[in-house]
C-alpha cells in the first residue's frame, strides 16, 4: 500500500514470515505519529480462513 499526503510518500509491506500457503495485509491503514509510525491490524489468512502467524512488516518514507 502506498500513500501519498501532507507533502510526503510512504510505503508499508506486509507478508506472512514461515513456511507455508499463508499470506498477510493490513486490515487498517497506518497512522504517522509524530517521528513515528504506527502499524495496526495486520491480519493473516490461510485461504480464506484467518490465522495466527508471524509476520514481516517493512515501512519506508520519502
Amino acid at each position: 500500500m502506498e500513500r501519498d499526503g501532507s507533502g510526503y510518500r510512504d510505503n508499508v509491506q506486509v507478508t506472512a514470515f514461515g513456511y507455508g500457503p499463508e499470506f498477510c495485509n493490513l486490515f487498517a491503514p497506518w497512522e504517522p505519529y509524530s517521528t513515528s509510525v504506527r502499524i495496526r491490524y495486520v491480519t493473516c489468512y490461510n485461504g480464506a480462513v484467518q490465522v495466527d502467524h508471524p509476520a514481516m512488516i517493512t515501512y519506508m518514507a520519502r
